[in-house]
This record gives C-alpha cells, structure tokens and sequence, in this order.
C-alpha cells in the first residue's frame, strides 16, 4: 500500500500534537491536582511551564488521613524513554523522595510508598475537582 508521505505526514503530526494537547496540558504549566486515596489526602502541583513533559518543579502537600501526619515534598515528573532512543515516550506521574522512602503518583491516581525496596502502601485513588 502506498501513502501520499506528505498527506500521511501531516495527518501523523495533528494526531501527535491532539494528543500531547489532550494529555499533556491538563497535567502541565502551574497544574494542581488533588489526589483522595484510602490513606491520603495529596495535593500535587507541577510548576513547570505549559505543555513540558519532564519537569524538577514539583510538589505535593497533604495528609495521612489516619495518623494526621503532614506530608510536604519537593519532586519531579516520572517519565518513559523510548527504548532505542533518549527521548521522552510517555509521561507517567511523579515521584517525590525523602530519606530513604520514594513515594510516587502515577497518572490513573495510583499511589505507591516505598522504601528499601518494600512497598509500604499501595492505593488506588481517585483525582478530584
């Protein structure tokens, strides 16, 4: 089968750019999200500018909701390189590091706490408004 590469060319470009605009500006560019799970109750927020897919300016505030511990961290976004490449393939949440426990968001509202590599919890959440 033949395709017109500049036609196919074009068409490819608008879709890539539809969805980087679909999934990317809502997560970018002074975002805030809230993220309710069984245990916490996070706020994160990506300071990095408009459409970025990798970002180091980003954090999250909250609460454990059963020991009313407070939690403030400083992280970055979590990404996917492609496999023969070092670009960037996919934008999967962030992760936040203290001490030596990593906590990461995933983008589906996933929350995993780990440390010394044990998970300490694992929840499914919900975004809210």
């Amino acid at each position: 089968m033949s395709v017109s590469t500049p036609f196919f060319t074009h068409r490819l470009i608008a879709a890539f750019v539809a969805l980087m605009t679909s999934s990317c500006a809502a997560l970018a560019g002074g975002l805030e999200r809230h993220l309710v799970t069984e245990t916490f109750d996070l706020v994160v927020r990506d300071k990095c500018e408009h459409g970025a897919l990798t970002c180091d300016r980003v954090t999250v505030s909250g609460m454990n909701r059963k020991t009313h511990k407070v939690l403030k961290l400083r992280g970055k976004s979590l990404v996917r390189y492609c496999m023969y490449t070092n670009d960037v393939c996919g934008w999967e949440g962030w992760i936040f590091n203290s001490g030596g426990t990593t906590y990461v968001i995933y983008n589906d509202a996933r929350l995993n706490i780990s440390a010394r590599e044990r998970t300490l919890v694992e929840e499914q959440g919900e975004w809210k408004e």
